[in-house]
C-alpha cells in the first residue's frame, strides 16, 4: 500500500474529515486533498506531523510494499509488520534527527529555566529560602 493510500486509511479509520485534518497541518483542504490522492508526494516534516496526529511511526508512511528492494521486519505497534524500503532509510534519519534535535532544544530550554531559578533562589534571603523549602 502507498503512504497516499495508507494516509486515507487512517483518515477515515480515525473518522476525521480532510479539513479538519488539513486545519491541523495547517494548509488548505486542497493541498491535503493532492496529498491523499497521491498528486503531492509526502516530505520528511509532513510524515513527522502525520505521524505524530494519528500516533504512528514515522516509518508507517516510507513503506512501500510494491518497491522493496532489501527489506528489513519491523514490528508496529498495532501488530502489523511493515517491510520498510531501505531506500527510504535518508528519509527516516532526517526524521528522526529533526525529533532528537527538537527534544535536545527543549532540553536545553529546560535546564536554562532550572538555572535561573536556582539563581533567583540564592538572591532569596536564607529565612526565605528556608520557609520555601518547607513546602517542598
Amino acid at each position: 500500500m502507498h503512504s497516499h493510500q495508507k494516509l486515507k486509511n487512517l483518515r477515515t479509520k480515525n473518522g476525521l474529515s480532510q479539513q479538519l485534518v488539513a486545519d491541523k497541518l495547517n494548509i488548505s483542504q486542497n493541498a491535503y486533498s493532492l496529498l491523499e490522492n497521491g498528486k503531492t508526494k509526502l516530505d520528511e516534516d509532513r510524515i513527522y506531523q502525520l505521524s505524530k496526529l494519528f500516533k504512528v511511526k514515522p516509518e508507517y508512511f516510507l513503506e512501500s510494499n510494491n518497491n522493496i528492494v532489501q527489506g528489513t521486519q519491523h514490528q508496529t505497534s498495532h501488530n502489523e509488520t511493515l517491510l520498510i524500503d531501505l531506500s527510504t532509510s535518508n528519509d527516516l534519519i532526517k526524521i528522526l534527527t529533526n525529533i532528537i534535535l527538537e527534544k535536545d532544544a527543549l532540553i536545553n530550554q529546560l535546564e536554562f529555566q532550572i538555572t535561573k531559578l536556582k539563581a533567583s533562589y540564592c538572591e532569596l534571603p536564607t529565612d526565605k529560602v528556608r520557609e520555601n523549602l518547607k513546602f517542598l
